[in-house]
């Protein structure tokens, strides 16, 4: 297993988790939160920039051949478990 594939995955992870919007949270390589004597605060300024997106459903995609439809059909159906 590639490490720096994993770090750069949990990284993504966390960036678009809650997580990103706390100020002072500390994690560690193994994704585990560190416990500091850091206190943690709500990223409000993060939380307004974010708002400005509320109501949306945004899909990034290089599939340009596809309509908007077909795209939101394919992509709709990525977070469904596969059940074998």
């Amino acid at each position: 297993m590639n490490t720096a594939n994993v770090n750069h995955a949990f990284t993504r992870a966390i960036t678009y988790s809650a997580a990103a919007y706390i100020k002072g949270l500390q994690i560690d390589k193994n994704g585990d939160i560190v416990k500091t004597s850091t206190k943690l605060v709500l990223n409000e300024g993060r939380i307004r920039e974010e708002e400005q997106f509320d109501g949306y459903y945004a899909i990034i995609t290089s599939e340009m051949h596809l309509s908007d439809s077909d795209i939101i059909d394919i992509y709709h159906g990525l977070w469904k478990p596969v059940i074998l």
